[in-house]
């Protein structure tokens, strides 16, 4: 089983502008000092809107962009989609990042087709990171034999048993749950094909045929009714996954949608797994528009974690 410590995310597409395109619409050659293609585009499109391209106010691209957030014109963010790659993530964080449908658009890994049984991944709750990893890797480099982690202090004997048996006791849970799952995706396997089988023997009993051959037949079986009882059988057996299992997407969104994810789910009342994803969605993005996701401050929590906040909410 492979235990997911931190999400990954990755941006594997972005804005392009079409240059000569954009200068044969506008009807005249227009220059910004926009340090990407993304926050060039931005402006283009809030220009548009008021034939603002000839002799515009000082403070180039960044000052445009900052008035578009003070002024809450968020529509203007609306065409500027980036397409992440997000992967370590749980499916109880999926389903509630979701939630942000506006927007975004998902593709994930699907349960039915694909066998949870060999994949085995769990992300860890950031609440109990330290019990989990200290448990799934005591003899990790660095790390002391009763699981610390270098530069932690040793504490009372007792709190370190109890921490390693709280993150043996939650690796086990989810070993049991993955092990019931392969047994249930096995037994329905055989039942769906059992039950295949007896239907062919029914029928070619009422034509007054025998049916003795079982391998024969299940040999010639059509390859789409296996994968069928595949889907149905994973699809069924699914219910015993736990909440932790990972989960792989592609979620392409705008500007404006992405803020509205990182503005709630990085806030400081957030869950901590989605808040973890939030801040990396957010590390993920500056670098690809500086001047539309660069006024986030970050805020460390007493746990030790990270929130992010802005004040330009609802753009």
């Amino acid at each position: 089983m492979i235990v997911h410590y931190a999400p990954r995310v990755l941006v594997i597409a972005r804005p392009q502008v079409d240059w000569p395109a954009l200068t044969a619409a506008i009807g005249a050659p227009w220059r910004t000092d926009a340090r990407t293609d993304a926050e060039a585009l931005c402006e283009a499109a809030g220009r548009e809107c008021y034939e603002s391209f000839v002799a515009p106010r000082p403070g180039g691209n960044a000052t445009y962009l900052r008035h578009i957030l003070e002024s809450g014109h968020g529509s203007i963010l609306e065409h500027a989609v980036w397409s992440l790659h997000l992967s370590g993530v749980s499916r109880a964080c999926v389903t509630e990042l979701l939630r942000h449908r506006a927007g975004l658009s998902p593709s994930m890994r699907s349960q039915r087709y694909c066998d949870e049984g060999v994949a085995a991944q769990v992300v860890a709750p950031p609440l109990r990171l330290a019990e989990i990893r200290g448990a799934d890797a005591p003899a990790e480099p660095g790390r002391a034999a009763d699981g610390r982690p270098p530069g932690v202090p040793a504490g009372d004997a007792a709190d370190l048993a109890h921490a390693a048996a709280t993150g043996r006791r939650w690796l086990d849970a989810q070993a049991a749950a993955f092990a019931a799952y392969r047994d249930e995706v096995a037994a329905l396997t055989h039942k769906l094909t059992r039950d295949a089988y007896h239907r062919v023997c029914i029928k070619y009993a009422a034509a007054g045929l025998g049916c003795s051959d079982r391998d024969a037949w299940e040999r010639e079986r059509d390859r789409a009714d296996r994968t069928a009882d595949r889907k149905a059988a994973r699809g069924a057996a699914r219910s015993l996954l736990p909440e932790a299992t990972a989960t792989r997407l592609v979620l392409s969104g705008n500007a404006r949608a992405w803020r509205n994810v990182i503005e709630q789910r990085a806030a400081s009342g957030a869950d901590a797994e989605i808040r973890r994803l939030a801040v990396a969605v957010h590390a993920a993005l500056l670098p690809e528009a500086p001047a539309l996701f660069g006024d986030y401050t970050a805020e460390g929590l007493p746990d030790g974690s990270t929130a992010l906040a802005t004040p330009y909410r609802k753009v």
